[in-house]
């Protein structure tokens, strides 16, 4: 009996503590709730006793409805997510929570398992736009010593900068093409801007206790959005100008959140401006000054809403909501999405959403709505809004249509487009996710017909649409 008695209690995930079985119990567990204190006690016969205090009285209840009861336990409470993850409470019967993680992360989203993360970015060399130079070349080696081949993937190769002694803080611009997060780099200094020449460049992290000598070098605990990003070497203990063999960067997956960097509005402002929703920060702070706010004295109906620039089917919206304050105020709330700029014109995502205020985001799914637009709106008068991110994933399997398979010969329709952008460098056997980035290579670069081969070999061209059947 006592086996038994054990089973149930692990499998409604109640239970605080298991006791011996006795008479009247097996065991029990505690639930706090809004000023409720409530006890489930499971007797030999299956039954639950509900002891409940309300108003300081105490009340007792009997019954074998087991999915009711769970519906008082919200499975997030239990932190089982990431924290780079949403956490979904799943509706009764069912006494879990659903852990997704943050677009650009992979992995489970599970605090106990894989967890979120991101990867090691694939570099290119044309990314350097500027350094400190010139650079040396080697008389009797015939070989310049770029900066570009610090992204070249061979640690044979060096940038070599020349200059004076003591020159230091030794750079290298880059220009990664998209908005880009990173997370991690075998760096010293690296600073971050949101525009291009004249840049206007913002310390993202410094790191002072580098090791000398060879070998590779990791830094972390930093987080920073932007296309243009410096890397900079303060300085060298010799004085002597740095021999840097490889620049790797370590970030979110590109293309995971296509309302990054994109034009966003509001009906109106108190301080926080509308593009702070989709500057790459999810901190949930507002005096950290990547969110949102509307009117402070409240408004009827207000609306935030991002321009995507064209048409994308819709997988799911992420939004943060405030957590220092006022995290109630999101509540309830509607998703827009469609082609008007007239946002809240445009179809909802579901009905009135409610977040749940101890969890910082939230993680709506829109089943492939279409929309070039994407809004927030709080329905209701003296509404105020603050959103501190807002991410739009994107169901790339959607937006294109398999017109079928044909014929390979040597002398190919559609041209190779394996290493010509650096999402298709590297092996495409071992690529994240292939077929999505042929399609968005291709996209960007206004072709209407790709081709994948052997699961991610990727073909396109800008005459691919009219020669792709010319193999039938």
């Amino acid at each position: 009996m006592a086996g038994s008695c054990r089973h149930l209690c692990a499998i409604l995930a109640l239970c605080i503590f298991v006791q011996t079985c006795g008479q009247q119990t097996s065991c029990g567990a505690a639930n706090k709730t809004d000023a409720v204190a409530i006890v489930y006690v499971f007797n030999q016969q299956n039954w639950v006793d509900r002891l409940q205090e309300v108003e300081g009285k105490m009340k007792l209840e009997r019954t074998n409805d087991i999915v009711s009861l769970a519906k008082d336990i919200d499975a997030c409470l239990a932190n089982p997510c990431h924290t780079k993850a949403t956490c979904s409470d799943n509706p009764a019967p069912a006494l879990n929570a659903t852990c997704i993680c943050y677009p650009g992360y992979i992995g489970d989203g599970l605090a106990k398992g894989d967890g979120c993360s991101g990867v090691w970015l694939t570099k290119k060399m044309s990314w350097v736009v500027n350094s400190t130079g010139p650079s040396y070349v080697s008389s009797n080696k015939g070989v310049t010593y770029v900066a570009a081949t610090a992204l070249d993937g061979d640690d044979r190769t060096s940038w070599w900068a020349v200059t004076e002694r003591y020159h230091n803080n030794w750079y290298i611009v880059l220009d990664l093409e998209v908005p880009t997060t990173l997370t991690r780099i075998a760096a010293f200094k690296l600073l971050k801007s949101q525009v291009g020449s004249p840049y206007d460049w913002e310390n993202v992290v410094t790191v002072t206790d580098v090791e000398t000598g060879a070998g590779r070098r990791e830094f972390g605990g930093f987080e920073g959005t932007a296309r243009y990003w410096r890397f900079v070497v303060t300085k060298t203990p010799s004085g002597w100008q740095p021999w840097l063999t490889e620049l790797n960067f370590y970030g979110l997956l590109s293309g995971a959140n296509v309302a990054l960097g994109k034009t966003a509005f509001q009906t109106s402002n108190h301080s926080g401006t509308a593009s702070l929703a989709v500057d790459g920060i999810t901190t949930t702070d507002y005096s950290s000054g990547s969110c949102t706010h509307t009117v402070l004295e409240g408004e009827a109906n207000p609306a935030w809403w991002v321009d995507l620039g064209e048409l994308y089917v819709v997988s799911r919206v992420v939004i943060f909501n405030r957590q220092d304050c006022c995290a109630k105020r999101l509540n309830p709330f509607n998703i827009h999405i469609g082609d008007s700029p007239q946002v809240t014109m445009n179809p909802r995502c579901g009905g009135d959403i409610q977040i749940n205020v101890s969890q910082p985001a939230i993680s709506v799914s829109c089943q492939g709505m279409k929309g070039r637009y994407v809004g927030v709106r709080l329905p209701g008068d003296s509404r105020v809004l603050t959103l501190c991110e807002v991410q739009v994933v994107p169901d790339y399997s959607k937006m294109w249509k398999k017109l079928g398979c044909w014929e390979d010969r040597f002398d190919r329709a559609i041209p190779s487009m394996e290493g010509t952008d650096h999402r298709l460098d590297g092996s495409y056997s071992s690529r994240f996710d292939p077929i999505m980035k042929c399609y968005i290579v291709a996209k960007d670069r206004g072709y209407k017909v790709f081709a994948v081969q052997h699961s991610g070999q990727c073909f396109s061209s800008a005459t691919a649409a009219d020669n792709y059947i010319g193999y039938e």
